[in-house]
C-alpha cells in the first residue's frame, strides 16, 4: 500500500506522537477495511441502517442508545443543535477546558459561556450560578489537564440535572480504556462522544455518540441523510459498518497484553538510543490525558531556547524514515515517544536509530 503514497511523492511517517487527524488518525484494526469493503456492495436504507447499528453499538457499550457520526467535532455540533433552541442558546464550558474543537458548538448558532478558572479549581457555586434560563447544556471535555480545574463529572451531572440541563461529555481521545465507552454515561452524562479514528481504531472520519435515547433520536433526525442541520456531516454505509466492526474488535482485545508489549518495546528503545546529549531517559505509564499507554521521555541537557523543537524537527525532516514525536507538556526540554500507533516491532528499532542519528549530528553549540 505504501507504493500508492510513494507514487504521489508522500513519505511514510513513523507516528511516535499521538493519533492525530493531521497525520491520518490511527491505522484501522485488521478486519475493519474488509468489513467496509463488504458494506460497499449494494444499496441500503441509511436511516434503517443507523437504527440497527445504533442498537448493536448500544448493546456492546452498555448504553441505552448510540449513533455513528463523521467524527467528534461533528458530534459536538450535532449535540449542540439537538439541545439548543431560540430560547436556550447558551452552552456552558469550563474555562480551563476551552480548546480549538469547541468552536463546533457554535455552528448551530449557540454561543459558549465560560465558567470557572483557568488556573485553579472551580467551586460548585460557580456552576450553580452559571446555569440560567438560556442554558442549553453543559459540555465537559474529559481527560488529563482538561479535568484539572473543573468539577467532577458526577458533580456536574448532579447540578445540571437538578436544573433540567443535560450534560455532554467529550471523550474523543479517552479510549483506551474501552470501559470509558460506558463509564461516562454511568457517571451521569446524558451524551458521551468518542472519536472512531483514534483509540477505537475505526475509520478515521468516524465518531460515536452514546447516551439517552431521546437525545440520540433527536440527533439522528437532524443528521444526514435527512435534509436538516447535519446534512453536510454525512456518514457513509461503509463508515457505519466499519466503526461497528472496530468497536467489536476493541471489546475483544487483550489490552493488558498490548500494554506490556509497548512497555517492553520502549525499554529496548531507550537502551538502544541513549546519548550524552540527554540529561535523562525514562518511561511514564500514561498518555497526555491520562490514557493507559506508556511513553518514553527524553530530556535534553541543552537549555538553549528552542532546542527541543529543533531536535524534534530534525527527527521529522532531517532523515529517513521521518519520525513524529511529541513535546512533553510538563518540561520544555523534553519530548516523548508514544508507541500506540507503531505498525510493527521494527519501528521501535527504527525510532531508536533515528534518535541516535540526530544525536550524533547535534551541533556542539546546542550542548
Amino acid at each position: 500500500m505504501s507504493t500508492i503514497y510513494e507514487a504521489l511523492g508522500i513519505p511514510r511517517v513513523i507516528n511516535a506522537y499521538e493519533v492525530v487527524s493531521m497525520y491520518g488518525g490511527s491505522v484501522m484494526r485488521p478486519g475493519v477495511a474488509e468489513a467496509m469493503a463488504a458494506a460497499a456492495e449494494g444499496f441500503y436504507h441509511i436511516p434503517t441502517l443507523n437504527k440497527a447499528v445504533g442498537r448493536r453499538l448500544a448493546e456492546l457499550t452498555n448504553n441505552e442508545a448510540a449513533l455513528v457520526t463523521c467524527g467528534t467535532a461533528a458530534s459536538l455540533a450535532l449535540a449542540a443543535a439537538a439541545v439548543s433552541s431560540p430560547e436556550r442558546d447558551e452552552i456552558l464550558v469550563f474555562r480551563g477546558q476551552r480548546n480549538p474543537y469547541d468552536q463546533a458548538l457554535t455552528l448551530c448558532g449557540s454561543r459558549i459561556v465560560e465558567l470557572g478558572y483557568p488556573t485553579h479549581k472551580a467551586e460548585r457555586s460557580i456552576l450553580e450560578e452559571a446555569i440560567g434560563p438560556r442554558t442549553a447544556a453543559l459540555v465537559y471535555f474529559a481527560g488529563g489537564v482538561f479535568e484539572r480545574y473543573a468539577l467532577s463529572i458526577e458533580e456536574c451531572a448532579g447540578i445540571a440535572h437538578s436544573r433540567g440541563v443535560p450534560l455532554v461529555v467529550d471523550g474523543a481521545a479517552q479510549v483506551p480504556p474501552k470501559e470509558n465507552l460506558w463509564k461516562y454515561t454511568a457517571r451521569g452524562a446524558d451524551l458521551a462522544l468518542f472519536s472512531g479514528g483514534k483509540g477505537i481504531r475505526g475509520p478515521q472520519n468516524s465518531g460515536l455518540i452514546v447516551g439517552k435515547p431521546g437525545l440520540v433520536d433527536t440527533i439522528a433526525r437532524i443528521s444526514a441523510p435527512h435534509q436538516a442541520f447535519g446534512r453536510p456531516m454525512k456518514v457513509s454505509k461503509e463508515v457505519i459498518i466499519g466503526l461497528l466492526r472496530a468497536v467489536e474488535l476493541l471489546l475483544e482485545e487483550d489490552y493488558d497484553r498490548f500494554y506490556r508489549s509497548m512497555e517492553e518495546g520502549l525499554g529496548r528503545l531507550l537502551a538502544e538510543s541513549g546519548s550524552e546529549i540527554f540529561e535523562s531517559l525514562r518511561i511514564v505509564p500514561t498518555g497526555r490525558h491520562g490514557q493507559p499507554y506508556p511513553r518514553a521521555v527524553f530530556t535534553l541537557r541543552s537549555r538553549k531556547p528552542g532546542a527541543r523543537e529543533r531536535f524534534m524537527d530534525a527527527l521529522l525532516n532531517g532523515g529517513s524514515p521521518p519520525v513524529l514525536v511529541g513535546p512533553l507538556d510538563e518540561c520544555d526540554r523534553s519530548f516523548y515517544v508514544n508507541p500506540f500507533g507503531f505498525q510493527s516491532r521494527d519501528e521501535y528499532a527504527q525510532v531508536a536509530e533515528r534518535i541516535r542519528q540526530e544525536s550524533r549530528r547535534w551541533n556542539d553549540d546546542e550542548r
